[in-house]
């Protein structure tokens, strides 16, 4: 009897996690639409993720509570959802969502725009503007030049670029054989991820289909 106690007590163990918060984490980006800081909540609206685009909900910061009710600000957890108290309505933040509990969130304002533009890497402040509020948008991305190791180099380098990519983050629909080029449709996490990678030179509007039209 005591074994099976034991065993049982064991196995919820395991099982807790997803019988009390159900699901897995998800980052996604949200919009602000009201703020509540005394009851630690924010009404947002989702950015397009896992299908739902533009889902109106309210999330709550997973801080983490001293025994006296103040938040802990000398742990990791909390430093992590800081932020929560820089949002104002209309800011874009993303964030890692367990059921309704954020557990870290980082800001996505217009001077964030403006460090992406300056950083050289995108050049059309609109187009980032767009991607933001839509979460896609159609871009051409050109690589850094690398020595031809015999095959198809571009193939090579893109592969290498995509492979940590989700197909929500970036949808490749072309690549070019002849320069290190490849396009296709691309959310807001994924052009961050084509932004900081080392690999990326720049990445601009595709207007092809304009251009032939």
């Amino acid at each position: 009897m005591r074994e099976r106690a034991f065993f049982l007590s064991f196995l919820f163990y395991l099982l807790a996690p997803s019988l009390l918060y159900g699901g897995e984490t998800s980052t996604c980006s949200y919009q602000v639409l009201s703020l509540d800081y005394q009851a630690k909540s924010v009404t947002v609206n989702q950015l397009g993720c896992g299908g739902a685009a533009y889902d109106e909900l309210t999330l709550f910061p997973d801080f983490a509570i001293t025994s006296t009710g103040c938040i802990d600000w000398t742990g990791a957890k909390n430093r992590k959802l800081a932020a929560f108290f820089m949002l104002v309505r209309g800011d874009v933040f993303q964030g890692d969502v367990l059921d309704s509990n954020i557990t870290s969130l980082a800001v996505v304002t217009e001077r964030y725009i403006d460090a992406i533009v300056a950083g050289k890497k995108v050049f059309e402040r609109e187009l980032l503007s767009e991607i933001l509020q839509k979460n896609e948008g159609e871009v051409i991305v050109t690589l850094t030049e690398q020595k031809s190791d015999g095959k198809n180099s571009t193939e090579a380098m893109v592969e290498e670029i995509l492979k940590t990519f989700t197909v929500e983050e970036f949808q490749l629909t072309g690549s070019a054989a002849s320069v290190p080029v490849f396009w296709g449709r691309v959310s807001f996490p994924g052009l961050l991820k084509l932004i900081s990678h080392p690999g990326v030179q720049a990445i601009e509007r595709d207007n092809r289909l304009k251009i032939m039209n």
